[in-house]
Parts: C-alpha cells; structure tokens; sequence
C-alpha cells in the first residue's frame, strides 16, 4: 500500500496531538479509522524494519524533542454502543469522557469516575488508569487486539490471542497502573467490553459533577500537563500507598521550575507546561524531583507518564 492510500505522512509534529503540547516530529504519522488500516499500517512499518508507536489523546505521554523515528499511529476508532443492558462495546479511541456520558444516558453506573480522565480506553487499558476510586479493572470485561507481531515461535498465550484476538480481563494481568500490554506492546488494543451497573442518570450526572468540581480544585484545567508524573509510592514493607503528590508538596516542591516546565501550585504530581516547555525542561524536573524525595523522605519514585 501507497503513502498516500494509507496517508501516511512525514515530518509531522507531534506537538499537536499531546496534551503536553510538547515534542518534536514523528518521521512517519498516519491517522487510522478501522482494524483494517491498522494491519496495513503495521505491515507498512515492519516491512521497513522501522519502529512504531500508537497514540490515543496523546495524554500521560511526554515526546522527546527530538521526535520519534518511526511510525506514529494515531487511532480514530471513538465508536461506542450498547451491546446488553448492562455492556457497552466501545472502541480504543474513545475518550473516557465520552464514554461516561454516554454510559449515563444509557442508565447505566459505576463509569462516573472516568469523567476526570483525559485520555482514551485503549490508553486507560494499556496503563490500568484510575481515580477517585475506580480503576479500569473494575469494569473491563475483555479486551479485543490485534496482535501486529509476525514472530513465528509464540508462547501459549500468544498462540491464543493470534487465533481469537480476544483477552478476558483475568488475562489482562491488571494491577497499579499496569498491564499486560505494557510487556506486550505488539498487543494493540482496538476495542474493549465494558461491563456496568444499572444507575438513575440523575445520580449517575450528581456523580460527574461532583468529581467535576474535584477536578477543578485540584487541577490546572486547561494548562498543557500530561496528567500525573509518578506513580504513588509503595512502602517496602507492603504499607498502604503514599500519594506522591503529597511526598512532592511536603517537600516544598510545588512551583519550582526548570526552563518552561513547572510543578503544578495546585497539584504537586503535575507538571505545567508553562508556554515554552521542551521534553528536556520536563524530564531535567522529574530528575529534581526524584533526587529531593529520595533525600527528604528517603522515597524512589517511579514514573507514572510514558516517555518516547
């Protein structure tokens, strides 16, 4: 297939299409709507030897400055329906907002949390993404891939997924912010089913609402930030987990800056864009960070955000 059947284009920045707007260009971009597109792109890339990557909302992400030497596939497929009374099917490139709303005029609950998440399913999926006390784990029933890897030698499990291209949620291997898609990247996940509860759309919206406003008081809505830096802290004695937003602001950390990244005043697991940030300013303050916490609380803490 054609660059231009598949419209596949080059030297695109990437800017644009993160929440950080933050990196340099892709050497290969291309926007796919259906499975179809996503074997071809796939094909198009490993014929080339050439490396790729899938980008949904372009959240929980940093891009180097330097860009991306592959392909970026960026997934289009945002469908959502009601398959039975309580599941929806909805596709990876379906905004988590979109999603709760729609669950919502369907009477349908246990969703409401995903209103305060900025990113896509298939995103959410891939980093198990939670708040306000839900966790994708708790409604995904299976998640349906497309498997882009042409080894010959597959594991069992592989052998499995090649065939059906589907993964029931005790397979997703779920746990903080974890998958098994981050082991498996080759693993792409197209569309998942979402299995809900029946709720009043009145008290399913009060819901919304109030994580709305929640959202509002804790977060910079509207300045470019890629969502939570680091993943909250586990004690090695197997201790309840410590907000790493907590350890950064008891470390006095909100408001430093490096270049145009800034810890966020409201947030201290956020970091802003401030209007000039480069990837470099960003990963120089994680670095900061890390090295205060480890010597104010004797912490390590681990990146939550995916850097390319």
């Amino acid at each position: 297939m054609s660059l231009s059947m598949l419209n596949i284009r080059e030297h695109i920045s990437l800017r644009p299409y993160t929440v950080f707007k933050i990196g340099g260009p892709a050497l290969y971009f291309c926007e796919i709507q259906n499975v179809e597109e996503l074997q071809e792109a796939t094909r198009w890339a490993e014929a080339r030897t050439m490396p790729f990557v899938i980008l949904g909302a372009g959240s929980n992400v940093l891009i180097s400055d330097e860009g991306y030497s592959g392909l970026v596939i960026r997934l289009l497929m945002r469908d959502i329906e009601q398959r039975s009374d309580d599941v929806l099917h909805v596709a990876a490139g379906a905004s988590m907002a979109a999603v709760a709303h729609f669950a919502t005029t369907c009477g349908l609950g246990g969703f409401e949390w995903a209103i305060g998440i900025p990113g896509t399913v298939g995103g959410s999926i891939f980093g198990n993404a939670g708040c306000y006390g839900g966790e994708m784990k708790d409604v995904v029933e299976r998640v349906n891939i497309f498997d882009a890897s042409k080894a010959i030698n597959y594991p069992p499990e592989r052998e499995r997924l090649e065939r059906a291209g589907k993964l029931p949620t005790t397979n997703c291997l779920f746990s903080y912010r974890y998958s098994i898609f981050k082991k498996h990247p080759e693993w792409i996940i197209v569309s998942a089913t979402l299995k809900l509860v029946s709720r009043d759309p009145i008290e399913s919206a009060a819901l919304m609402r109030e994580y709305g406003k929640k959202r509002a008081t804790a977060q910079d809505i509207g300045s470019p930030c890629a969502g939570c830096i680091f993943k909250n802290f586990t004690p090695s004695d197997g201790g309840a987990k410590i907000s790493a937003g907590q350890l950064i602001d008891a470390a006095g950390l909100k408001g430093t800056k490096v270049g145009g990244a800034m810890v966020s005043f409201k947030h201290g697991n956020f970091i802003i864009n401030t209007g000039n940030a480069t990837a470099e300013d960003v990963k120089q303050l994680i670095v900061l960070i890390k090295e205060k916490i480890k010597a104010v609380h004797g912490a390590e803490l681990e990146e939550e955000i995916r850097i390319l």
